[in-house]
């Protein structure tokens, strides 16, 4: 599938996927570790405020990566009162800063553009 659509995979990750390939549990099990620390790196570094998954019916994966990242799994039916003005809230916090930063890029680059 790789070579189809030409999808590069780093080094270090296609070997320990290769040494797992015909174990179906250790590779799912590899995968849900690299997709972690990859959100968990991004998160860590600021690279994102928040993550957007697309889980194409595999939600059991997306919901144990939530976990491990120490998120509470909620759904708004779950959610009442001061719980779910604070998840708005959060949401809210999120949305402004990315607003934010989207500001500031593009001064940035009104700036250089007028130089």
């Amino acid at each position: 599938m790789i070579g189809f659509c030409k999808t590069r995979i780093p080094e270090d990750l296609f070997t320990a996927m290769e040494k797992v390939k015909d174990d179906k549990e250790a590779f799912t099990a590899l995968g849900m570790d690299f997709v972690t620390n990859m959100c968990q790196t991004i998160l860590n570094d600021g690279l994102s405020p928040h993550l957007h998954f697309y889980c194409l019916n595999k939600e059991v994966a997306v919901y144990t990566i939530m976990k491990r990242l120490g998120w509470a799994i909620k759904s708004t039916e779950d959610l009442e009162g001061d719980e779910m003005n604070a998840a708005y809230a959060k949401v809210d916090e999120l949305m402004a800063l990315e607003k934010n930063a989207s500001a500031s890029a593009s001064a940035s680059a009104s700036i250089i553009n007028a130089v």
